[in-house]
């Protein structure tokens, strides 16, 4: 499975190694009290909410770990 910025957040939520790379990388996302808000958004559009003060290289970041996966 290939993984990326336009996968749900619930399937990434769901599968081990891709929990991992969130609680690396947004560790405060799955323990949102929001996370059934934006369960069904791509990972994408919720990190570009302001309020996850993400800069377009942590987004990189995350993308590449996703996509190594």
């Amino acid at each position: 499975m290939a993984y990326s910025l336009d996968t749900p957040v619930r399937e990434l939520l769901d599968t081990p190694e891709t929990l991992e790379v969130l609680k690396k990388y947004i560790p405060d996302l799955a323990n949102s009290s929001q996370i059934e808000v934006v369960a069904s958004m791509s990972l994408k559009k919720v990190l570009n909410f302001p309020q996850a003060n993400m800069t377009p290289e942590k987004k990189a970041e995350v993308e590449a770990a996703l996509k190594a996966l």
